[in-house]
């Protein structure tokens, strides 16, 4: 099948030729939605980036899970993943929201104390970068402290995209737990007082 005739075949048929490996095919989905489902989770988020991670990786999901599930509505699917994913962003963006204002409520106090609140703060956020395993932490830096993106963090490190976004998750996972440590210390010390 030549290039030019995958424009005419359907998303289902394209996804059955996806699951069966075909870049081509993944790659004609990939140009028929990827800037509507940027445009619908911008509308709702307004961050270009994390837009792009999240219309990424849910073309990422669609290649890992195409060939193991029938897609019978491949639109549908797309948007309800878009819907799913900015969903998850909010309750993360609200989670960690509340987390800071736990820590800020803890540190409440004069200059001085709102002063060492935030050292102590960042110094434990610093703990647990460098805690992280070398690559996570190095994908991290180049994220978070470069605000570089994920392709130019894949080119710079000469590693993929892919490898990119596994670092990045593991590394916030990774501090999202120790954070949790931390904020439950801080209750449990509020109630022991």
């Amino acid at each position: 099948m030549k290039f030019f005739d995958f424009k005419s075949l359907s998303d289902e048929e394209l996804n059955v030729l996806v699951s069966k490996g075909n870049d081509i095919a993944f790659r004609e989905l990939f140009n028929r939605y990827w800037e509507k489902l940027y445009v619908a989770s911008y509308k709702v988020l307004g961050d270009e980036q994390v837009c792009e991670d999240i219309v990424q990786e849910i073309f990422l999901d669609l290649l890992e899970r195409s060939s193991g599930m029938e897609i019978k509505n491949v639109r549908a699917y797309l948007y309800q993943a878009t819907r799913f994913q900015v969903t998850n962003h909010i309750k993360k963006i609200k989670f960690i929201d509340k987390r800071a204002e736990i820590i800020e409520h803890h540190f409440i106090g004069n200059n001085v104390e709102d002063y060492m609140a935030t050292k102590e703060t960042q110094s434990l956020i610093n703990q647990s970068i460098s805690a992280m395993p070398n690559r996570c932490r190095e994908v991290f830096y180049l994220s978070r402290y470069e605000n570089l993106s994920n392709k130019e963090i894949a080119s710079k490190l000469g590693i993929s995209i892919f490898t990119v976004e596994t670092h990045m998750k593991k590394s916030l996972k990774y501090l999202r737990k120790s954070l949790d440590l931390a904020c439950m210390l801080i209750i449990m010390e509020q109630f022991l007082n």
